[in-house]
Formats: structure tokens, sequence, C-alpha cells
């Protein structure tokens, strides 16, 4: 089992460095895929995701590459929402998470790929928007596990004009309001193992920052590719949960 963890952990840290995701929407299915029932993974997805995001969204502050005042408003929407969402998930039954799941991954597949990577208009700033924006994925990132990155990418990419960059550094940043609120949630109605969690989430640092500093390096067309790979990979992977 820490061998499962430490690989779940090293591979999604990794991806939430790179990708700017929370790592919940590989995490989860992975440990589905290995044996365990969806609400006790996404019970450890979460520390991952906090750990992770913390981390994560401290290297690229040091790297110049997020304004954390001005994209705050994001994880204040986060937070209320991922509370709201973690109540959902206590009284939704596991063919719906995996029903909602996929649906989200679909969303975030077709949004990123009509977008261009870079924009060539002004990204669109909007506090209060920005609130909403971070309540309404901190219901769903509740609700299923993920840190709100697999929808935040594609609507700071598709509609709000940010380039690729820029949404995977401030989607990591808005995983730690989603990711704290959730945890208390989930941690209310029992769904947390925690020392499972705490192994995976401290592995998973390493993965981070090898995510991070690749990322940086790779240009944004690759980037791009590579993040709807990803998409599709675990969309894949939880459709053939659903079947069996």
């Amino acid at each position: 089992m820490i061998l499962l963890l430490g690989f779940v952990g090293l591979l999604t840290g990794f991806l939430s460095g790179f990708f700017g995701v929370g790592g919940g929407q590989v995490a989860v299915p992975l440990l589905v895929f290995f044996g365990l029932n969806i609400k006790n993974a996404v019970g450890i997805s979460v520390i991952q995701m906090m750990f992770g995001s913390i981390y994560g969204s401290y290297l690229n502050y040091k790297h110049g590459n997020l304004d954390l005042k001005q994209y705050f408003p994001f994880l204040i929407g986060g937070v209320f929402g991922g509370f709201i969402g973690s109540y959902f998930s206590n009284i939704a039954s596991e063919h719906f998470l995996y029903i909602l799941f996929l649906c989200i991954v679909s969303l975030a597949i077709i949004r990123v790929f009509f977008s261009p990577s870079e924009h060539k208009l002004h990204e669109i700033y909007s506090p209060k928007l920005y609130i909403v924006i971070g309540m309404l994925i901190g219901i769903l990132s509740g609700m299923i596990g993920v840190g709100g990155a697999i929808l935040m990418t594609p609507i700071l990419v598709g509609f709000l004009n940010f380039s690729i960059k820029k949404a995977i550094s401030v989607s990591l940043y808005f995983v730690i309001a989603s990711s704290v609120s959730a945890l208390f949630g989930l941690s209310y109605f029992g769904h947390v193992d925690y020392l499972d969690g705490v192994i995976t989430a401290v592995i998973s640092l390493f993965g981070v920052w090898m995510g991070i500093h690749l990322g940086h390096k790779i240009n944004t067309r690759k980037h791009k590719f590579l993040l709807l790979l990803i998409y599709i990979i675990t969309f894949s992977i939880m459709v053939e949960k659903l079947i069996d």
C-alpha cells in the first residue's frame, strides 16, 4: 500500500507542478483503479492537493509567475464553494460522482482544445467575477475531490484570455482554497484517511518541484497538447471503472 501511495504521490505531484492541477483528477482514478472506493480516494487526494498547491504556488511566486494579491479573489470564492461541495459529496451516490467527474473532464477537453495557447487580447480582470467563478468551481471540486484546476484552467484560457502558462499558475494557486475547505468538510463526515493522505502528500512535494521546473522550460504549444493528453487519459480510466 505504501508503494502505491508513493507512486500516486510522486506522479500527481509532478502533474500538479507541470499542469497546475491539484492532482485529484489523476489521484482519484488511480486509487479507484487499485481498489479504493471513490470517497476514500477523494479523502486522500484532498490532502495531497493541499500540500502540493501550497508548495507549488510558493515556487511559482518565487519565479515571478504568480501575483498572489491580484488572484486572491479566486481563493475567497473557492473556500465557500469547497465547504458546500463537501456537504453534497457526503449525500451523493458514488455513481453520481462518477458521472459528474466524467462530465467535468469532457468540458475541460473541449474548452482547452478550442482555445489558443497564447491570447492577443488582454486578460480580463474582475475581482467580483473571480469570486463567483471560484465559488462555482469550489462546489464542484468539493464534491468530486479535484482541486478545481481541471475547470479553472479552461475557463481562464477560454473565457478570460489568460495564456496557458499563466492559467496553470493561477489554477494551482486556487487549489489551495478548494482543497483546504474540502478537507475540513470531508473530515467532518469521516471520509479522510490522514495517514495515507500525508504519506501521499509528502512524497508528492518532490514531484511538484520537478513539474514546475520542467513546466517553465517547455514551449506553450507542447504544454497545451500534454494538458489535453492528461485530460483524455483521466477520462478513459474513469469510463472503464464506471463500466465495470
